[in-house]
């Protein structure tokens, strides 16, 4: 399927998807403390059956109210799971891009997710030092699942804000995805024009690598 058609409407939709070789199973589903607001869980079972925890996902999300206010949703993303000693790593595998896309799936366009980074340090201190968003880790996910605008809430605003997240939206319409892309593009070209900070060589290696990804793909 294409950006936007991954076949997801609502959370319940997620239950038993497929990526790559596991199947998601969706768990611990309660209603948030607000109107339309549902907290759940996504764990990942394989093949022979075994649950890895913690769950890879964990999240708030908000249906939305009529034309008023949009869906969003916000994860917790853990990406080290286990199961019996088994020990899986997502970061970097194709199965944590498409369960971004599922995610992002849910959303419809001018929508917004928000995903926590605490526990991700190369996109926490990437956003620290004014990398491009689109080339840490978590922003890079969130631009392969067809979001084109970042914010970094490094300063929770008030109590119910919570912890830091990058927030990134999906494009209204064809017109203002294209222009976002090419602001974006700007933007890593620039980043790329400079040399890299010796002094913190895993972030820039891993942040360059993926902002030149980002720059040779075809809509690029």
């Amino acid at each position: 399927m294409g950006e936007g058609q991954t076949g997801v409407d609502v959370p319940s939709d997620l239950d038993g998807r497929r990526i790559s070789a596991f199947a998601i199973l969706l768990r611990n589903a309660r209603p948030g403390r607000a109107q339309g607001e549902l907290r759940f869980d996504l764990s990942l079972r394989d093949m022979k059956g075994r649950v890895y925890e913690p769950p890879v996902i964990s999240a708030l999300y908000f249906s939305g109210i009529g034309k008023w206010y949009r869906r969003w949703i916000e994860v917790s993303y853990e990406n080290r799971v286990s199961s019996d000693g088994t020990a899986v790593d997502l970061e970097g595998r194709p199965e944590e891009e498409e369960l971004f896309r599922l995610l992002c799936g849910l959303l419809p366009p001018g929508s917004h997710i928000m995903v926590k980074y605490h526990n991700h340090p190369i996109t926490a201190m990437a956003l620290l030092f004014g990398i491009p968003p689109a080339a840490t880790p978590i922003g890079y996910l969130l631009y392969l699942a067809g979001c084109r605008w970042y914010k970094d809430w490094y300063f929770a605003e008030g109590f119910l804000e919570g912890e830091e997240k990058l927030q990134a939206s999906k494009p209204l319409d064809l017109e203002r995805k294209l222009a976002k892309t090419s602001e974006i593009m700007e933007q890593l070209k620039s980043y790329l024009h400079k040399e890299p900070d010796p002094s913190k060589p895993e972030i820039e290696s891993v942040c360059r690598k993926l902002a030149a990804k980002i720059l040779h793909m075809p809509e690029a």
